[in-house]
């Protein structure tokens, strides 16, 4: 069967790498239309009781997920010049867009009776700016007569107050979330510049859009990284620039199609199906590493090019057929799971998976076919002394010592 899967692939080469080439180029059309999700995904099953309650709860009383705090705890904050840019500030973040109200001390209203219409009415405390430090004072003691706000703008133990930002719920749950708090986060850093007054933050916009934006990054880092520490070290034993960049081809192929099969699927890009670029990686290297391996083995022992990669599909095809078919069926596994998020995460891997030992047949097999004969250079890892010793050492240990390996998994075990 491999033998003939070997002459298919070597006859119809060129069609493979054309073929290859079109779908790489649909999905890569087809993933212009990922999405990343701004939603907190949910970890839980859908029927479980408590987030069915959760659920009820915000259905009946709403939710205060889209409000960033901004603490304060500074006595020098009620100096009239730093409590005047206090005032800006409050007044600057009201002017962000996607910014829908703003509630500080310097913004604060108070209830006044209208006798004229006989019925109350809120009024702003600070109607203008103070202009001395008394006559700061003397709305500050008004403001802590306003028991309504007391430890809820203001702390009078701890000296501590907040600006309370609340930001749309569309924008909260799209892209423009991001820029958003950015805006925010630089009209306070202009704030501190100019008062030496440190602000904290807190609340959900604060973490979904600050630190969700910092895993994204560092998700994009280890995988840049992990390209890296692969290349350098494809050089080293394969000494040559071939093996590298179809290694590389091949993962940003699989990479392509991973993203528009999630499109076609409808799935948006959540914090765990950001980890399968970097799994990419850890399933294609092997393929082409076992695939290159063997072809410089089998060229070096018959000076043959065409042989040597019919046996290298015939020899290594049904090995990563296999390993690949494995680690696919481990993952679609998570497809029967009740987690939305790893029901997504699950199908995707597992057929991405799968697709890795096609996608790794139809590119590196071919390519060599169209490549220079190698040269004694680019096989000099074959002969890598510390390699074959290491090798010849597991040799022994597995063949002449399995009851001590079997003793001393039996005592890690335990």
């Amino acid at each position: 069967m491999w033998s003939k899967i070997a002459r298919f692939v070597i006859y119809y080469r060129i069609y493979l790498l054309i073929g290859t080439a079109l779908i790489t180029a649909v999905m890569g059309f087809m993933a212009r239309d990922l999405e990343l999700t701004y939603d907190f995904v949910k970890v839980v099953p859908q029927n479980d009781e408590e987030l069915i309650y959760y659920h009820n709860f915000k259905k009946q009383f709403g939710e205060d997920g889209n409000i960033l705090a901004v603490g304060i705890a500074d006595d020098k904050i009620f100096e009239i010049s730093n409590f005047l840019k206090f005032k800006y500030l409050a007044e600057a973040y009201a002017k962000v867009e996607g910014v829908k109200q703003v509630i500080s001390i310097p913004t604060v209203q108070y209830i006044q009776k209208d006798t004229s219409r006989k019925r109350f009415v809120l009024a702003p405390l600070f109607k203008q700016n103070p202009a001395t430090q008394q006559e700061l004072d003397s709305l500050l003691d008004v403001f802590h007569g306003l028991h309504m706000y007391e430890n809820q703008l203001y702390n009078q133990q701890s000296k501590a107050t907040l600006i309370a930002v609340t930001i749309d719920p569309k924008v909260l749950n799209s892209a423009k979330r991001i820029e958003t708090v950015k805006n925010i986060m630089r009209l306070s850093d202009d704030f501190t510049a100019s008062t030496s007054i440190q602000l904290r933050y807190a609340g959900l916009p604060y973490v979904r859009a600050i630190l969700v934006s910092k895993v994204r990054s560092e998700f994009t880092f280890f995988l840049y990284l992990a390209l890296i520490v692969t290349t350098l070290i494809l050089l080293f034993f394969f000494r040559t620039f071939y093996a590298v960049s179809f290694t590389i081809l091949t993962i940003g192929i699989t990479v392509i199609f991973t993203m528009g099969l999630m499109a076609c699927f409808g799935y948006k890009m959540t914090l765990l199906s950001g980890l399968l670029p970097s799994l990419i990686v850890v399933i294609s290297i092997p393929n082409c590493i076992y695939m290159f391996n063997k072809y410089h083995m089998e060229y070096r022992r018959h000076g043959n090019k065409v042989k040597a990669v019919s046996r290298i599909i015939q020899k290594i095809g049904f090995l990563t057929f296999m390993t690949n078919a494995n680690t696919a069926v481990g993952f679609i596994v998570l497809y029967f799971t009740d987690i939305v998020i790893i029901k997504e995460f699950g199908l995707v891997a597992g057929i991405v998976s799968f697709a890795t030992f096609f996608i790794t047949i139809a590119i590196v097999p071919p390519i060599l076919m169209y490549l220079p004969e190698p040269k004694e250079k680019h096989m000099r890892h074959l002969d890598f002394q510390v390699l074959r010793k290491i090798i010849d050492l597991v040799e022994v240990i597995v063949f002449k010592s399995r009851p001590a390996v079997y003793s001393i998994m039996v005592v890690l075990v335990l």
